[in-house]
């Protein structure tokens, strides 16, 4: 039996490996991002060690260029708190280790459920532990490229949780 071999077949599949090969030379590995990253904060260790956090800062939104002000402090193992202030409107959210919810100046107190829910008790898982017990909590790690964060290179990881949650996190180019 003699097999035909089609010529367009054969350069099609050459053309693919060809695009595949140079895609995965210009993306940097999502484990070489994270280690340089972690090497950047101190180590996994040193990261371990901190029980309670709080960071403070402004922030601006991109679809229209507003800023606020945002406030996040976790406790060990899964306690998350976030609040933010943007032109007078406040907006406080929590995760308590079993139940989150959200409260603002307008619609006051509710409990977040389905999607919303296991999204923002994601936050909160990677919040509290970063990427240093992904595999553990069954994360799936994805390099997205390269990307500008106002104007500076950055590289990003996307972070997706086994009911689909997804957080984006852009790492400086430069030092992780």
């Amino acid at each position: 039996m003699q097999r035909i071999v089609y010529p367009k077949l054969i350069c099609l599949w050459a053309l693919l490996l060809a695009c595949a090969c140079a895609i995965s030379a210009q993306t940097v590995s999502a484990d070489k991002l994270l280690k340089q990253a972690a090497q950047t904060l101190g180590g996994e260790k040193a990261f371990k060690a901190i029980s309670t956090r709080q960071a403070n800062g402004t922030f601006t939104q991109r679809s229209d260029g507003r800023s606020g002000r945002i406030q996040i402090s976790t406790q060990r193992p899964n306690f998350y708190l976030k609040t933010t202030e943007l032109d007078g409107f406040e907006t406080a959210e929590a995760y308590s280790g079993k139940s989150s919810w959200q409260r603002d100046s307008r619609h006051g107190l509710r409990t977040r459920v389905g999607q919303d829910s296991y999204d923002f008790q994601f936050a909160a898982l990677f919040h509290n532990q970063l990427w240093f017990e992904a595999k553990q909590n069954k994360i799936q790690i994805v390099s997205g490229g390269k990307d500008a964060v106002n104007g500076k290179a950055a590289n990003l990881v996307t972070f997706i949780s086994n009911r689909n949650s997804r957080i984006r996190l852009w790492l400086d180019a430069a030092n992780g």
